[in-house]
């Protein structure tokens, strides 16, 4: 990551207008979990209004700030452009998720799911909406889905789990937390 830094840091001041080191910057900053230096680095939607990938990356950050519906306006941005980007339109479902609207979001879970019926964000993501309106027994199929791809996926593990034991099959949940447990 400081190699990148360092690329960013040299391009940057020579070129100010340069679109792929400011958002690649900004990038780097989420993965690093500082959105607020990630946000800074946005001013490349003042030189392209349109890039997808800022836009997306803003909404992302803003999201990660707690600013959700600022997020939300984001990811509408970029499904204007696209209205089928998997990412801001699951991203757009986390957002909603996270208002409290599970119902409203599963609408764009289920989008990404027409798109991809295999979409991990989107299982996972609609999965948890389920038992977070405590529709524990809707939920279970789609970590089942996640567990046919990767039978040793900790959160598909975990949470299924979790669904089977607010249904009450404690000694069906026991054997899941045991193998998540192997994975941590």
């Amino acid at each position: 990551m400081r190699k990148l830094f360092r690329y960013y840091n040299k391009v940057l001041p020579s070129d100010q207008s340069n679109i792929y080191a400011l958002n690649n910057k900004g990038s780097a900053f989420i993965d690093l979990g500082n959105y607020e230096g990630a946000i800074r680095y946005y001013k490349v939607l003042a030189i392209d209004a349109n890039n997808t990938y800022a836009i997306h990356d803003k909404g992302v950050t803003l999201h990660n700030l707690g600013k959700y519906d600022e997020a939300i306006n984001h990811y509408d941005k970029v499904l204007a452009i696209d209205d089928n980007d998997v990412d801001a339109l699951n991203n757009k479902g986390d957002a909603l998720a996270d208002l409290g609207k599970h119902e409203t979001a599963f609408g764009y879970y289920n989008k990404v799911l027409a798109i991809d019926l295999n979409d991990i964000d989107a299982l996972y993501n609609k999965g948890f909406a389920l038992g977070s309106l405590g529709k524990y027994e809707e939920e279970i199929p789609y970590y089942d889905k996640l567990l046919e791809r990767n039978s040793t996926d900790f959160y598909a593990l975990n949470s299924k789990a979790f669904a089977l034991a607010n249904l009450g099959k404690n000694e069906e949940a026991f054997p899941l937390i045991e193998r998540a447990l192997i994975r941590a």
